[in-house]
């Protein structure tokens, strides 16, 4: 993996964009706010610099992500099987989103509450994958 600790985060200024990344992947602890996009950085400096290419650039990495969740509908998935919110069993979870997508995804809980779950993709970000067993957090 070819993490570029050169491809720094650049606030976006685009308020559409920024509009759009907030209602499709917003930062459900902190709230909203356009002049702080800290949250986005995380995510671009954990995962989307490891992605970066000349083809792949910080703007084309946070659409294709967009692109991707709404292809993988999460809440659908867990809805369909009777999953709501509140304290949930993370077995049940991890078998609806695997007969959903063919593949294991990462499960992150804090406090027996279900915070984060990931979907892994190939490094064209087109093909789902089985997530790593020990995925870096």
């Amino acid at each position: 993996m070819n993490c570029d600790p050169k491809s720094y985060f650049i606030p976006f200024q685009d308020g559409r964009f920024v509009a759009k990344l907030d209602y499709k992947w917003p930062n459900l602890f902190e709230g909203f706010s356009e002049t702080k996009q800290t949250f986005w950085e995380n995510e671009w400096v954990k995962h989307g610099r490891c992605a970066y290419s000349p083809n792949l650039d910080q703007q084309k990495y946070f659409t294709m992500a967009i692109e991707l969740k709404d292809r993988f509908d999460l809440l659908r998935i867990l809805r369909a099987s009777g999953i709501n919110y509140g304290l949930v069993d993370p077995h049940k979870v991890n078998a609806s989103i695997s007969a959903a997508t063919g593949y294991l995804p990462i499960l992150k809980c804090l406090k027996n509450h279900l915070i984060e779950i990931m979907i892994c993709f190939d490094s064209n970000g087109v093909n789902v994958i089985n997530c790593p067993p020990q995925f870096p957090s």
